[in-house]
């Protein structure tokens, strides 16, 4: 070999490992940022989550009332924007604009079969937060899911 060809394959190798290098920290920032916003998402549920369990702990109590169930004119439909298992948390996209209120109760749907009931504890202008209260035979609501208010006679069995 050369020595002009190996001073283009060195020149090469060289630039290839720049453009790496340049990509691999472009990639570490990426990396830390995604942690940086788990690290806050796990916090908020976190805190909704207690939230969630001191309402329903003064619900026990006595010391609130429910929200009214669902108005029979309240249609629509929304799905699971996310699911934390973990935390038995979902959120929902439509919030207060959509006519949802804290206390409410809502119930999941896969296909037309139900998931889960659930309580909405955070209902915020667009988007509303919501416990798990109960889960049928294992199944956990997951991101896509149909979520309908509460009618009067609807179970989850």
């Amino acid at each position: 070999m050369t020595n002009a060809a190996e001073s283009v394959e060195s020149r090469e190798a060289r630039l290839a490992a720049l453009a790496l290098a340049g990509q691999n920290e472009a990639l570490r920032g990426e990396r830390d940022d995604l942690r940086k916003q788990v690290r806050q998402l796990a916090e908020s549920l976190a805190a909704v989550r207690i939230e969630a369990d001191q309402y329903r702990a003064r619900l026990d109590q006595g010391g609130l009332e429910p929200a009214e169930p669902a108005a029979p004119d309240l249609a629509g439909e929304w799905k699971v924007m996310k699911a934390s298992p973990d935390l038995r948390m979902v959120v929902v996209d439509g919030g207060a604009q959509q006519g949802l209120r804290n206390g409410m109760t809502m119930f999941v749907l896969r296909g037309d079969r139900p998931v889960a009931r659930l309580i909405v504890v955070d209902a915020r202008a667009a988007v509303a937060g919501a416990v798990v209260e109960e889960s049928r035979d294992g199944m956990e609501p997951e991101t896509g899911d149909r979520v309908i208010p509460a009618r009067p006679g609807m179970s989850l069995r």
